[in-house]
């Protein structure tokens, strides 16, 4: 029997959590920096992974792809979401797809039906395709594009945290360690508020000011292709109004209030 070692360089829920737990050590190290480097590790948790890497990428481009973008820019999306540590776009439209095929049952791989422990992913649910198949042609896309990524990704990433840490240890800690933990475990917590009722819901008033999290859930799960989650005027959808700085051509065909 051969053993494919390549299991191992995975996305899973081990590698991520393991990640989160590590932060008190991340800020240990950097106990005592100068201002400035925490200012930097902010804007890195909020805009490069929450913001861009795991609402614009990871979920709305490679996931749900409510729109196209230039190669550059798409390069650019897959080292954020990558580098996030929340997986790649083929583990993260696995798992994701499946929480909208079963949304809050047993099936469903995370959120409040897995319980708060699932903050984080190593008390996710399995993905069996066998017991939840998905039809997807998204998926196969990604497959043949970036199955390179999903069969090494732990290697790619420790490859491109270690070029940061040649450049500097500081870089390192306050642009990728430091900053990567914290969006983990707040993308996980937003999965878990966002189905707090155990059904898709918009999040409380207060969500607006955390334009860094995705607010209007209930929105998106029952229009997923819809490019623009604000379906009333007193609505704003932040992660949409931030991916126009990208020029992306949107697909507008699953956009309810749209007349295009």
């Amino acid at each position: 029997m051969t053993l494919d070692w390549t299991k191992w360089m995975q996305a899973s829920g081990w590698s991520t959590s393991l990640l989160q737990l590590s932060l008190p050590i991340a800020i240990y190290q950097g106990w005592g920096a100068e201002w400035y480097w925490w200012a930097t590790s902010l804007f890195f948790y909020i805009v490069v992974y929450s913001l861009i890497g795991n609402n614009i990428a990871l979920h709305r481009y490679f996931t749900h792809g409510h729109f196209e973008v230039s190669k550059p820019v798409e390069y650019f999306f897959l080292w954020c979401g990558s580098m996030s540590g929340l997986g790649n776009p083929i583990s993260y439209a696995m798992t994701h797809l499946v929480h909208h095929k079963y949304p809050d049952t047993d099936k469903d791989p995370h959120g409040p039906v897995r319980g708060l422990k699932s903050i984080f992913p190593v008390w996710h649910g399995g993905i069996n395709i066998k017991e939840t198949p998905i039809n997807a042609r998204g998926i196969v896309a990604l497959s043949r594009k970036y199955g390179w990524l999903h069969k090494y990704y732990i290697p790619f990433v420790a490859v491109n945290a270690y070029v940061m840490y040649l450049i500097s240890p500081t870089l390192f800690l306050f642009a990728w360690w430091i900053p990567a933990s914290i969006s983990c475990i707040g993308v996980a917590g937003a999965v878990i508020t966002q189905h707090w009722s155990f059904k898709p819901n918009n999040g409380c008033k207060y969500n607006k000011y955390l334009l860094w999290y995705e607010a209007h859930h209930k929105n998106h799960h029952d229009f997923p292709s819809a490019p623009d989650t604000s379906l009333d005027s007193e609505e704003r959808d932040y992660t949409f109004e931030f991916a126009k700085l990208f020029k992306p051509r949107f697909n507008w065909q699953g956009q309810p209030n749209r007349d295009a």
